[in-house]
């Protein structure tokens, strides 16, 4: 879940004393000047914690230094690694990262390379076989589920001491993102089985943008819309005042490809706040919702209806694929006024209309008293985890706790600083400086989605904050995509309710169940909403067998599913 306020006050106190306590113990080797902070949960396993009893203390490593000196180990630690295959990583022994891993945590690294679409079967093959021939770190393969069930077969460590007691850049992570991630990869049974990837990218978690065509508001002389009734007017001109100029009543005002649910739930937010996925809506005094039975959702639906019945939204919206899309706003005569999609990238890189369709803010209500934009937070998910077979668990956790850093974190995926990329310097402009984030990062050798030996691409965790991303120094091309983002971003910024769902993790028997309710009961609203936006159901007639279809196929029960997570969540 997310809060615009979130505490976090626990987790950042408690790992803060800790790190300070330990840094100030003193140990071999260098010392690092980042910053020191801490995290929240505290179960027990993978060392030996303190009782509120009296019982014994956690005992480390005697070979690992403190957290925030390195090397990380005080003699080399051999760790053998399992990954998956990767077209783009040349060498896994030789690549830049793996020799940065082994210089700062004195780790002699050695690799079992697993076939990338086989790796989850194969490492679940071996965990079912009891585990035995585990390498000591997994990296990749994983997800939280995967994890836990892992954990839960005694085949991978749980981490919760070591996150309290060994973390240095896990707690540093949390403040430079400002979210407390920890409860996120807590699984159901209070345990943390590994160490995850949390990516924070405007671009991921506001995706997609309403796009207007410009040359047609300046041609009719047409403000830019900031409710559901001002687009009304404006896909009304668009259709009715010929603004292609060519004496043919051929417009589409509005248009989407086959996933129209971005382009719904665009439409729906002025009505009802939306997530970007499974049709969450607010959080409301701890109370999860959805939209899809609200009374709102249905006052949004006969505006979908009254579109299309005015031929504002071409109902090819819900059918064509994408291909179609790109031939219609590729066409020689523009055709195409309005859309929603991450960027305009389904026109010609040479074709000028790229950059003559632009982003406009999320709309608010007809009576102006909300705007919300649907939310696709970033959420953290488990990437790295620690195998019962590893003898120095803790030189393994240390190397999952070195690869969140800021450093490694951006190595991931832009390579080596002073090669492949630089900081931003006097003089650069930021793409993203409009929404308030300064030039962070210049790519100068691009090298992701080529073979390299910089990097691991991604893979295993890796922790960025929004100004990395966000930070992105502008080449000066006004076709750039990327600058094409991030020029109307600001429309879509600090734009959601108080309280909405980011995350939400389930014990196995409610992940069973609520994969099973949720795909039966958003397959029919996904279907229902098409129905009734094309006019086959009827919002007046129709909306209260709607309501008891989804009675029928267990809409309460699957809220209490969610429901259940939510509140374990909260502790």
């Amino acid at each position: 879940m997310t809060k615009k306020t979130r505490s976090t006050t626990r987790l950042l106190g408690a790992l803060l004393a800790a790190s300070m306590l330990l840094t100030a113990c003193g140990g071999e080797g260098e010392t690092s000047s980042g910053s020191q902070t801490t995290g929240d949960q505290t179960s027990s396993s993978g060392g030996t914690s303190v009782s509120d009893d009296g019982g014994e203390g956690w005992t480390g490593d005697p070979n690992i230094n403190e957290p925030g000196v390195f090397p990380v180990c005080k003699e080399t630690v051999a760790l053998s690694v399992a990954v998956p295959q990767n077209a783009n990583v040349i060498d896994w022994e030789t690549n830049e990262q793996t020799k940065w891993l082994e210089e700062k945590g004195n780790f002699d690294l050695s690799f079992e390379v697993y076939p990338s679409s086989e790796m989850t079967t194969q490492l679940t093959l071996s965990v079912t076989a009891g585990g035995d021939d585990l390498p000591d770190v997994i990296i990749g393969g994983l997800n939280d589920a995967v994890a836990a069930q892992y954990g839960q077969a005694g085949a991978i460590i749980p981490l919760n001491d070591y996150y309290e007691n060994s973390s240095y850049y896990i707690p540093e992570s949390i403040e430079r993102t400002g979210v407390d991630w920890v409860p996120m990869i807590t699984a159901a049974d209070g345990n943390i089985y590994g160490v995850p990837q949390y990516n924070q990218s405007l671009g991921n978690s506001v995706g997609n943008k309403f796009w207007l065509y410009m040359p047609w508001m300046e041609t009719l002389n047409l403000e830019v819309p900031t409710t559901p009734d001002e687009l009304y007017d404006v896909l009304k001109a668009f259709k009715t005042k010929d603004p292609n100029g060519n004496g043919q009543a051929d417009e589409i005002p509005l248009i989407y490809q086959s996933n129209s649910m971005n382009l719904v739930r665009f439409l729906v937010c002025p009505f009802i706040y939306v997530n970007a996925f499974n049709w969450f809506g607010e959080v409301k005094d701890g109370q999860v919702t959805v939209v899809y039975n609200t009374d709102e959702f249905k006052e949004a639906m006969s505006y979908l209806n009254k579109l299309v019945s005015e031929s504002l939204l071409d109902p090819l919206t819900f059918t064509q694929d994408a291909d179609s899309f790109k031939a219609m706003v590729n066409a020689d005569t523009t055709i195409v006024g309005a859309t929603v999609a991450g960027a305009m990238t389904p026109i010609n890189v040479d074709d000028p209309r790229r950059t003559e369709y632009e982003a406009i803010p999320v709309l608010y209500s007809n009576d102006k008293s909300v705007q919300y934009c649907p939310q696709a937070p970033a959420s953290a998910n488990i990437t790295g985890a620690i195998s019962k077979n590893c003898e120095n668990p803790e030189a393994g956790f240390r190397m999952l706790d070195l690869m969140v850093s800021e450093e490694c974190s951006i190595m991931a995926r832009w390579g080596q600083e002073g090669v492949d990329w630089r900081r931003a310097q006097e003089g650069d402009q930021g793409m993203y400086e409009a929404a308030g984030y300064e030039p962070f990062l210049l790519e100068s050798n691009p090298i992701w989605g080529i073979p390299q030996n910089q990097h691991w691409c991604q893979t295993g965790p890796f922790i960025r904050q929004y100004a990395i991303a966000a930070g992105m120094v502008w080449d000066g091309n006004t076709a750039n995509t990327e600058y094409m983002i991030a020029k109307g971003m600001s429309g879509y910024l600090d734009k959601e309710p108080e309280e909405y769902i980011t995350k939400l993790v389930y014990t196995a028997d409610e992940e069973a169940r609520r994969n099973e309710l949720q795909t039966g009961i958003e397959d029919y609203v996904n279907s229902s909403v098409a129905a009734f936006a094309t006019g086959t159901m009827s919002v007046e007639n129709d909306w209260d067998s709607y309501i008891a279809q989804l009675d029928a196929l267990g809409l309460a029960e699957l809220m209490t599913i969610y429901q259940t997570a939510y509140d374990r969540m909260q502790g």
